[in-house]
């Protein structure tokens, strides 16, 4: 509907919406209404569905990372999600019986991507997970093989992991916390194994999704109280998300 005020017409008359900017009328066509296809929808349906669970992963990580997590990342497990088109992992309910599976394209991604996991390492940590345990393979840490400069006045480093589980009645835990003892910079510290035992909430909530974390932390004594992380300096990395099902 349009209106006449001081001779001057405004709002839509047919298909025309006039306007009035300063002393000019302007005409211009009304936006057309496009129906979705069926295709449309199915992409839209999936986008929200893969935004909601990256919300939840990105938030979840975000504490173990200190924080220093920058929004892309939350964008790039959007794409991941998005582009999985075979692997229905995004309800609960109904369907059949999943084991602990993991998601294509998860291991190795990279929470802060300034500085990489494999930048310091020389590769990136590798993880298994199933019922009762995850087992993650640290490589080799030397000194002189790390690219780059570690954060200004480091003398030690730290190995953390942390296993995940998000269930949509509870939200999100964590099953096991890992972190090694304050390791001397100038020493070789060899490849190893850790394994962790996972302590689910309850026995009956063993399903849902577990998100498997990797980081370093960097301090300049034993005695430090603070770590010399920053955000552009934080090497963290989840080693795989895993899915469960049971109906």
């Amino acid at each position: 509907m349009a209106i006449i005020k001081n001779g001057k017409i405004r709002g839509k008359v047919g298909n025309a919406i006039y306007r009035v900017v300063g002393d000019k009328e302007i005409v211009q066509s009304a936006p057309k209404k496009y129906e979705l296809t069926e295709n449309s929808k199915i992409e839209s349906n999936r986008f929200g569905k893969a935004s909601k669970l990256a919300s939840k992963i990105y938030r979840s990580v975000k504490d173990f990372a200190l924080n220093c997590v920058k929004e892309t990342f939350y964008r790039e497990l959007v794409t991941l999600f998005r582009g999985l088109q075979s692997f229905d992992f995004y309800n609960l309910d109904g369907g059949e019986n999943i084991p602990w599976t993991l998601i294509p394209k998860t291991e190795a991604l990279a929470i802060n991507k300034v500085v990489e996991v494999d930048a310091i390492l020389g590769s990136y940590p590798t993880a298994t997970f199933d019922n009762d345990r995850c087992t993650i393979q640290i490589p080799e840490f030397d000194m002189n093989k790390v690219k780059g400069k570690l954060p200004t006045g480091t003398g030690f480093i730290e190995f953390t992991a942390s296993v995940l589980h998000h269930y949509s009645e509870i939200g999100v835990y964590s099953t096991c916390n890992y972190s090694s003892e304050l390791l001397s910079i100038y020493d070789v510290i060899p490849e190893q194994e850790i394994t962790l035992p996972v302590e689910w909430a309850s026995d009956d909530l063993d399903e849902g999704l577990v998100v498997v974390c990797f980081g370093l932390r960097f301090y300049a004594n034993l005695n430090s109280r603070r770590d010399l992380n920053t955000m552009t300096y934080n090497p963290s990395a989840i080693l795989g998300i895993w899915y469960k099902k049971e109906v």
